[in-house]
């Protein structure tokens, strides 16, 4: 979602994830604006990752897993606010 996202405005992201997460500049939770990516630990696996697109107001947007459709979450879902890693602005 969010490499063809960056894609359609002309931004070419890292493929994965992980190279997502380590690009990029680095940007504090308090800091978001629309747009910025916030990534996710799996928490069943140390190898698994997740980013969204901050969208405002302590939400942003996912794919949740394949075949299943993109959705709105916030940030202060209790899964969502102990499994976050960190954000990174490319914008």
């Amino acid at each position: 979602l969010a490499v063809h996202a960056y894609k359609t405005a002309g931004i070419k992201l890292p493929r994965t994830t992980r190279d997502q997460l380590n690009q990029g500049e680095s940007i504090r939770k308090s800091q978001l604006l629309p747009g910025d990516l916030v990534f996710f630990k799996n928490p069943k696996s140390n190898k698994t990752l997740h980013v969204g697109i901050y969208t405002g107001n302590n939400s942003f947007i996912h794919a949740p897993g394949k075949g299943r459709r993109v959705t709105r979450a916030s940030l202060e879902n209790p899964y969502f606010f102990s499994n976050y890693i960190g954000s990174r602005k490319f914008l």
